[in-house]
């Protein structure tokens, strides 16, 4: 369910962002307000909780949100139960973040353990829309692989971050589910987004 007290600029990417996610997984956003619920407002550009908190969880959407879609579809992930994929328990194996960042901001690149949150084994995706982008003038990450340095991020959803939502939220059916998390081992780049009903 969704709620909102925003302009319709800003309530038009929301539903144009919650639409990338409907897209290929089971989640439905609805407009209303009884229950569990996402209050969508214009106060900045983050989101209240990661996962379901119950009750009112707020969402909001601002400035750069409003002008770039992915910032809006990054924001609903975490609505959604992802963290950064920076803040994985074994992001130190993929990426190096300078130690300075993450005193200044310790909520934005905390290492979540793996008993916070769940991978399901996936690998690390410097594609993934949860992913931080690499500022090229004042780099703050750096990749164990060189060659994704001017890779990180995306503003687009992942093949894995539409796994992770869809294994979460028990949209995979058994077989789908094999035959996906083999394949995505392997030839995720070469996957269509309707690989998975």
């Amino acid at each position: 369910m969704t709620s909102w007290r925003t302009g319709k600029r800003l309530e038009n990417c929301f539903r144009k962002a919650a639409a990338a996610w409907e897209r290929d997984t089971c989640i439905n956003f609805r407009q209303g307000k009884p229950g569990d619920y996402i209050f969508v407002t214009d106060l900045g550009c983050y989101s209240s909780y990661v996962g379901r908190k119950g009750g009112k969880q707020i969402l909001s959407l601002r400035s750069y949100c409003e002008v770039e879609l992915g910032n809006a579809i990054h924001e609903i992930g975490h609505a959604l139960g992802l963290y950064h994929t920076s803040s994985r328990y074994d992001r130190n194996t993929y990426i190096t973040v300078e130690p300075d960042i993450v005193e200044k901001y310790p909520n934005e690149f905390r290492i979540v353990t793996n008993e916070e949150s769940e991978n399901y084994e996936t690998e690390y995706d410097y594609g993934s829309v949860m992913h931080h982008t690499q500022n090229v003038h004042y780099p703050i990450m750096f990749p164990a692989d060189e060659n994704y340095r001017r890779t990180m991020g995306s503003h687009i959803i992942s093949f894995t971050d539409l796994w992770l939502i869809n294994k979460h939220y028990g949209c995979l059916v058994p077989t789908c589910e094999i035959i996906l998390f083999s394949l995505f081992k392997r030839f995720e780049m070469h996957l269509t987004e309707r690989s998975c009903p």
